[in-house]
């Protein structure tokens, strides 16, 4: 995996995902990081509960050992901001996390998300999870790119909505967007860049880095555009024609019902983690 490569980052094993504690970054023995392999990476985004602190709460930390545990987990690393970054870096987008910038779009690009929008009532910072603008930018990269595990059915129709309709008039969702404006890709992603603007950021600084970052992602993202030959010679931006189906079909398996009804131990699981409470 070309990640494996990526300078500055920690890939966290799943097995020490079920025993690491809550809250801002632990020490850890080099046992628990690992190389990515076949499979891509999870990257785990999630509403900090504190506006100065990363790190899974308790509950937050409960809910992804669940999905952990339901999913087939073993052998994919994970990048979990809290152990896989510089410990002197309070957020992602801060460009000293990495030594270059390459670097943190190459982690956003090509690993797989897991999704915790849940906001934890205990927290400090009580914000809905697309309001803060890191989350907003980990939504539409995982929604555009379909590398995506769901955490409950209906999770990537959810996200497309309420993320279409933050770039929209009207109730569009973000692929209905992207049809409209088929011929035009750099209205999407100035539309996209100005919702973001508009997102809580703890500094300004944050604010600026992450547009001019997430702009470029999008520029080059495969999904949305690609260089194509143009009829009349030369080479121009062209909108890849998109089947978001496919990208549906491809994040749920085809059988998200089934999973979900049929996962043995989850309640048992669960019960445990949470001190009893099946909520």
């Amino acid at each position: 995996s070309g990640l494996a490569q990526v300078s500055g980052v920690r890939w966290l094993t799943p097995e020490f995902a079920m025993v690491i504690d809550a809250g801002p970054t632990c020490d850890l023995p080099d046992a628990a990081f690992g190389p990515p392999g076949r499979s891509r990476p999870f990257y785990i985004s999630y509403p900090h509960a504190e506006p100065e602190k990363i790190g899974l709460t308790a509950k937050q930390l409960a809910r992804l050992r669940i999905i952990l545990h339901e999913n087939e987990s073993e052998g994919r690393v994970m990048f979990y901001d809290s152990v896989s970054i510089a410990r002197n870096s309070l957020n992602l987008c801060r460009s000293k996390t990495f030594k270059d910038t390459q670097a943190f779009k190459d982690v956003m690009l090509m690993a797989k998300f897991i999704i915790l929008d849940d906001v934890d009532p205990d927290g400090t910072c009580k914000d809905p999870y697309l309001s803060r603008g890191q989350c907003f930018m980990e939504a539409v990269i995982a929604v555009l790119t379909g590398n995506f595990l769901p955490i409950r059915p209906g999770q990537l129709d959810e996200l497309d909505l309420a993320i279409g309709r933050d770039v929209s008039s009207g109730k569009e969702t973000l692929r209905e967007v992207i049809r409209v404006n088929a011929r035009s890709p750099s209205t999407v992603i100035n539309r996209l860049c100005t919702v973001l603007k508009k997102k809580k950021f703890p500094t300004q600084e944050e604010r600026e880095y992450s547009v001019r970052l997430f702009a470029d992602m999008l520029a080059r993202h495969p999904w949305l555009i690609e260089v194509a030959d143009s009829p009349a010679g030369g080479h121009q931006p062209m909108t890849r024609r998109l089947s978001f189906e496919g990208i549906k079909k491809a994040v749920t398996g085809g059988k998200s019902s089934d999973r979900d009804e049929k996962r043995s131990g989850t309640a048992k699981l669960m019960s445990s983690l949470l001190g009893g409470s099946k909520k």
